[in-house]
């Protein structure tokens, strides 16, 4: 669940941090934000990238991963 939220603002905007995601996806919370993209990470559908690291933390930028045949 919230997945597919992810999913789709994930394909509208290309690459985006939780923070952007929160603000796009009205209807989920943060921590809802972060379970989806947690699920779709451990089933292998996203990249990330580091976009900053500072003491209080890395902070990244997530994409879907090309899908093979696509």
């Amino acid at each position: 669940m919230g997945q597919v939220e992810v999913i789709e603002a994930l394909k509208e905007h290309g690459e985006l941090s939780i923070k952007e995601m929160d603000e796009l996806i009205d209807d989920m919370s943060l921590p809802a934000i972060r379970n989806a993209l947690h699920r779709l990470s451990h089933a292998g559908e996203l990249e990330k990238r580091v976009v900053k690291r500072e003491s209080s933390g890395v902070y990244y930028k997530y994409r879907l991963k090309a899908r093979e045949g696509a």
